[in-house]
């Protein structure tokens, strides 16, 4: 078992940053698309029930934000794959 372990983590080392920045990548999109139903319903308690534009504007523009930033994690995560794909 541990000869086995040996020689994937040989395998891993040349791409030991892509190993570790995919996965990492990965949980900021999660994060990303698990935060937008919070958000909205943020905006409809606190901004829609208590009229508070101010709040629903704000909280708008963050989720726009946050919705840009998504695809663009993905793509840099789906990037690093391929790099490491196209080496072997």
């Amino acid at each position: 078992m541990q000869t086995e372990m040996k020689k994937l983590l040989s395998y891993l080392k040349p791409y030991w940053k892509a190993a570790l920045l995919a996965p990492i990548l990965m949980l900021i999109e999660v994060i990303c698309d698990l935060s937008q139903p919070t958000l909205l319903a943020s905006i409809v308690d606190n901004g829609v029930a208590k009229s508070n534009l101010p709040y629903i504007l704000n909280t708008g523009v963050l989720m726009l934000g946050i919705a840009n930033e998504s695809p663009i994690t993905c793509t840099k995560m789906f990037k690093i794959i391929n790099t490491i794909n196209e080496k072997q």
